[in-house]
């Protein structure tokens, strides 16, 4: 009678040591392929956003929504030019460089590689005015979402209870990748990531408006100031380079992943965007940047967002 040969230890051990080293090379292609999957996603989302935008300047005169960005969490504020409003990272009124420890900027530096991006945004008096007679328990109209969302049916709320409701709502204004919020404290050059609270719950969408669109030029890190940002929604025609010209892009794009900086400090590695022009990408940080052509370490890119929309010569 013969019997079966059954596995020996080393073989067993070697068997083992194949499956290993297997599972160590292919969990890593699987977590990157559901990355690439979550920001396409993201991308996918912005782009639609674009789009909506686009329909809405088609039915006003071709003019550039005249919308300011959600700053006060759960419950929006009544008006965008009161507390809490102004409470908002996105106004950048002064240079913002990276800190090695991560959680606020410096007030001066001199490496343009260096520099952290803060959009432009309304401050204090220059946001669109509450209309007169609007009654303080209804929405303020104003907030870009509220303005592109009937074009794209995103199911944006439209009173206090369904607006605090609906933040855990996996919706178009929602990046599936975000998993980390930042809040500003003390002002728009303090800021501080926080783990465990979602920049969609607590800000209200994960996309940002451009608002250099509706605003006139004035930046700051060219000569410009605060008090220069009067508003003046520009038409389609007036932006001069819409492909090149962002019109949306992620709130805090450090959730697709980050890089170290000059002084150590961490930035994203890419941005997804979507342009005047309708078209959307995912672009690396240092494109997405306020880069200087000027300085030696910008590296001639034109792709800008802190630009003069209506400016032939990126450059300027």
């Amino acid at each position: 009678m013969r019997h079966s040969r059954g596995f020996t230890l080393i073989e067993l051990l070697v068997v083992i040591a194949i499956i290993a080293i297997l599972a160590a090379i292919l969990f890593p292609v699987f977590a990157r392929a559901r990355e690439s999957a979550v920001r396409t996603q993201c991308l996918n989302n912005i782009k639609q956003i674009a789009l909506g935008a686009l329909m809405y300047v088609q039915d006003y005169d071709e003019r550039m929504p005249m919308g300011v960005n959600v700053s006060g969490g759960p419950a929006e504020p009544g008006n965008a030019n009161t507390p809490p409003a102004m409470r908002n990272p996105w106004v950048r009124s002064t240079a913002c460089w990276i800190d090695p420890r991560g959680i606020q900027c410096y007030n001066s530096g001199n490496n343009i590689a260096g520099l952290r991006y803060l959009p432009i945004g309304q401050i204090a008096g220059n946001a669109p005015p509450r209309p007169a007679g609007l009654p303080n328990d209804k929405p303020y109209p104003f907030y870009i979402h509220r303005m592109v969302d009937p074009y794209i049916k995103a199911g944006v709320a439209q009173d206090r209870q369904e607006i605090m409701q609906s933040r855990t709502v996996k919706g178009i204004w929602y990046c599936p990748a975000d998993s980390t919020v930042v809040v500003a404290n003390g002002g728009e050059n303090a800021l501080f990531e926080l783990t465990g609270l979602r920049h969609y719950q607590f800000f209200g969408h994960d996309y940002i408006y451009n608002t250099w669109l509706i605003y006139n030029y004035s930046d700051v890190l060219r000569g410009g100031n605060s008090s220069q940002w009067t508003l003046n929604p520009k038409t389609l025609a007036a932006v001069a380079r819409p492909a090149d010209i962002i019109i949306f892009f992620d709130a805090f794009a450090m959730w697709h992943g980050t890089s170290r900086g000059p002084n150590n400090g961490p930035i994203p590695e890419n941005w997804n965007v979507a342009f005047v022009d309708g078209h959307a990408k995912n672009i690396p940080h240092t494109v997405f940047m306020d880069q200087h052509p000027s300085r030696p370490a910008a590296g001639g890119r034109t792709t800008r967002l802190n630009q003069d929309p209506s400016a032939d010569n990126p450059n300027l």
